[in-house]
């Protein structure tokens, strides 16, 4: 009956009970900003979820519960569509009593409830989060790709600070900038890494090839370079073989000596 009427039971941020009414809600406009602010990070400004309850820890900003946030608690915002102003019930159904397991319903059987007094999300907006979502977990969890790895320098800059890798941020304000930057320190906080570091990637490719333009002008120095390390360390290596095969021989030496030191002492 209560989902039929799209009544909602549960707390849920950016909203406030009625009072005299515990089933339905109303819009709390501070709530709203930070749940408009989640959006903007995510969809616009490139922020991940993690990052984002960093950044909402450190404003001071608390859940409905006066809990800090979390990625899991930032992910909720950016999944629930009653910031559309539709109340969904009826995602789910019991398939085994006895366990209490339970299955996902077709689409066709959600109860869904429009309340376009609760809009706090243009659908546009929201459809893109999801977008940005489901890419992510089609990068992680079926191609076993993390999403770092699709860019150029993904886990090839490490941070001398924390060692973490340093992951892409993209920009935009009247021109795009994309940079570099630590992921301990931009995921987990200014606490996990000092490292402030930002590299421009236009930067970084210029220096790069000017660096190997130099290396092809210069490439019989190079290749006689590599030779000279392979021969050294083939030498080193045939050199360690070499006093592997006398240490054995020694070896071999010193137990036929304890041998017939062993048998000397039988025989007396």
């Amino acid at each position: 009956m209560n989902a039929e009427k799209g009544r909602v039971p549960n707390i849920v941020y950016g909203y406030d009970k009625t009072i005299g009414d515990y089933f339905n809600l109303a819009i709390n406009k501070e709530e709203s900003k930070v749940v408009q602010q989640i959006y903007k990070w995510y969809t616009e400004e490139g922020y991940g979820a993690a990052k984002i309850a960093n950044m909402l820890n450190e404003k001071g900003y608390k859940t409905k519960r006066n809990c800090k946030w979390s990625q899991n608690a930032t992910c909720r915002i950016l999944t629930n569509e009653i910031y559309t102003g539709k109340i969904i019930n009826g995602k789910q159904e019991v398939s085994d009593f006895l366990t209490g397991q339970r299955r996902d319903k077709d689409e066709t059987e959600w109860m869904v409830v429009e309340r376009p007094e609760l809009r706090i999300i243009e659908d546009e907006t929201f459809e893109k989060a999801q977008e940005i979502l489901r890419g992510r977990h089609d990068a992680f969890n079926l191609s076993h790709e993390r999403q770092s790895n699709k860019h150029l320098f993904s886990t090839l800059i490490k941070c001398k600070e924390c060692g973490w890798s340093f992951r892409r941020t993209v920009r935009t304000y009247k021109n795009t900038y994309v940079r570099w930057v630590c992921s301990g320190r931009n995921g987990r906080g200014v606490d996990s890494c000092p490292n402030k570091t930002v590299v421009d990637e236009e930067e970084l490719i210029e220096v790069l090839q000017e660096y190997f333009t130099n290396v092809l002008k210069q490439k019989k120095k190079v290749i006689a370079h590599v030779v000279n390390e392979f021969q050294r360390v083939y030498k080193a290596k045939d050199e360690n073989v070499e006093y592997e095969k006398e240490l054995n021989a020694e070896l071999a030496k010193l137990q036929k000596t304890r041998q017939n030191i062993w048998i000397c002492i039988r025989m007396i």
